[in-house]
């Protein structure tokens, strides 16, 4: 995998934007900072808040219209909400598996710039759909989650 050439500086890396946190799988880069999966089935019954939605959309790069078409945002009722309300179930659980999927890229791309591209890029493993598209149905989520798997194991245990 080629390296980057963009610089991670202290004030371009979203991930110092936020103070380290536990709520959503890729609160920092690494998969020491993975939720395990018990967490992840707590998080997801309790849902994801505002405050949580802005911190997903800060560290992927994604605008509330890209992000819309993927988990059926209303971006008028979330322009209305307190940071700290709950959003809707579906939506919390789509940012949930999004979230899994950045986990896991994050940890495998040298550069979290890299895989926040990738994801936005069309894929012949994926029907020429990109993994954030493709991420938009479980089938999809599952087929993006399987890609990345075989990445890492090609990279890195080959």
């Amino acid at each position: 995998m080629e390296k980057s050439n963009i610089s991670k500086t202290e004030s371009e890396n979203p991930h110092n934007y936020y103070p380290k946190r536990t709520l959503l799988p890729f609160s920092a880069p690494g998969p020491e900072f993975q939720l395990e999966d018990w967490e992840l089935g707590e998080l997801s019954r309790s849902g994801i808040n505002k405050l949580d939605l802005d911190y997903f959309l800060k560290m992927t790069e994604l605008r509330e219209e890209q992000l819309q078409k993927i988990v059926k945002l209303n971006l008028e009722e979330l322009e209305d909400a307190d940071p700290l309300d709950i959003v809707d179930d579906t939506i919390s659980e789509n940012i949930i598996r999004l979230s899994v999927i950045y986990g896991l890229g994050y940890s495998l791309f040298d550069d979290w710039r890299v895989f926040n591209r990738w994801m936005l890029t069309s894929n012949k493993t994926l029907g020429y759909n990109t993994p954030l598209e493709r991420c938009a149905y479980t089938d999809g989520f599952w087929a993006v989650h399987s890609l990345l798997n075989r990445m890492e194991w090609t990279f890195y245990r080959a």
